[in-house]
């Protein structure tokens, strides 16, 4: 028997208050108010990753003042970015409290499953998805971190698949980093770059395969893609990454072609690649020497804590999806004054001359081109040195 009610999407008061919800923007009338059937599609999900039809609440949830200050600030925004309504986004606050506070770490992805889970899950399925999906090898593990060396590592393994499969693409798009397009495919499991029509059916395809299956969708994506990807002018960043994100305002990015990506992604051989090996490699070969120098940035910057008010904001020197202040977590919003993506904690610290006065923007647009501009930077700069 469903738990009517106990899902956001079950809800008239769901559908009263986040109908035009960030989390709803790509819905495109999939989801329909009183319609059951996906419930009953949904109520299969949980088994597929073994888990139980029900299951049980945890025994105490979490106050949400239990966790870090600084993963209170982000919860409370990333809520407000995925809904609309005061209790939608109190059950999701509740439900990511809980799992900040097993993770011991956040990262914005997390968010992102997190509520796309609550539209057809109960909280206690959701978090137990959550937990599930963060530990076992066959998911996520190591993706769900400010420094998310899994999701980066996995990156680069997809671009050497690239590189084996559509070596022209590749090259075309050898100066951005791969992990500033791949982790809204990888993380935040393309819940908003894919319609929902498309997502249900990649997300099932998830649980059953795991992580190899978003490799599948990855090259699926170049596949579809690859003439228009090639028809960008390489120095033209902001369109690629327009289309590397599906982003709905390009022309050739439509539902029918998402479509097409999840149903390609099927036909993807993957036989014969030795995952941990080639993690192994990548890791090795591409971000050893990256993570250790932003280690390293990070441990001078909290010896000279004291100085934080001086104006060393031009001394960050971060690669990828991290601030570019502290160089650890998720960038969250864009400083018009320091020119840079930040995290919620530097804002709230006011860390390496940034101040909390500084005029910021929560638009993805702004922080994405901040990091892009880097991105481009620390390529050719690791390719002089090479």
């Amino acid at each position: 028997k469903l738990l009517s009610g106990r899902m956001l999407a079950k809800k008239e008061s769901f559908w009263r208050e986040d109908k035009a919800a960030p989390l709803m923007s790509r819905n495109g009338g999939f989801l329909v108010e009183g319609d059951d059937k996906i419930f009953v599609r949904t109520s299969t999900w949980p088994s597929v990753i073994g888990l139980p039809a029900h299951v049980p609440e945890p025994a105490v949830w979490i106050d949400p003042t239990s966790i870090a200050e600084d993963h209170q600030r982000i919860v409370l925004r990333d809520a407000e970015r995925t809904f609309l309504g005061e209790p939608q986004r109190k059950i999701f606050t509740k439900v990511l409290t809980n799992a900040i506070h097993e993770f011991k770490d956040y990262q914005q992805s997390l968010g992102y499953v997190a509520g796309f889970l609550l539209l057809t899950q109960d909280e206690a399925t959701t978090l137990a998805f959550l937990q599930r999906l963060n530990s076992d090898p066959k998911y996520l593990p190591g993706y769900w971190h400010h420094e998310a060396v899994g999701a980066a590592t996995d990156a680069y393994v997809f671009e050497h698949l690239m590189r084996q499969r559509y070596p022209e693409v590749a090259e075309h798009l050898k100066n951005i980093w791969p992990d500033t397009y791949v982790q809204k495919w990888f993380a935040g499991l393309a819940i908003h770059i894919l319609p929902f029509d498309s997502l249900f059916n990649f997300f099932e395809r998830f649980l059953q395969e795991g992580y190899p299956y978003l490799f599948k969708f990855a090259l699926a994506l170049i596949d579809e893609y690859q003439k228009e990807i090639l028809a960008i002018p390489a120095v033209q960043t902001p369109a690629l990454y327009e289309l590397l994100r599906l982003d709905p305002k390009v022309a050739c990015v439509n539902p029918e072609r998402c479509a097409s990506i999840v149903r390609k992604a099927d036909s993807v051989d993957l036989g014969g690649i030795d995952f941990p090996a080639l993690r192994k490699q990548m890791y090795e070969e591409k971000l050893r020497e990256r993570m250790e120098r932003a280690k390293a940035a990070h441990a001078q910057r909290e010896a000279n804590d004291s100085d934080s008010d001086s104006d060393d904001s031009d001394d960050s020197d971060g690669d990828g999806q991290v601030c570019q202040l502290c160089e650890e977590l998720m960038p969250e919003l864009y400083c018009k004054v320091c020119k840079k993506a930040i995290c919620e904690s530097c804002h709230g610290g006011q860390k390496g001359g940034h101040k909390k006065t500084h005029e910021v923007s929560d638009d993805s647009d702004d922080i994405a081109s901040a990091l892009e501009k880097l991105s481009i930077t620390s390529k050719h700069d690791s390719s002089d040195s090479d």
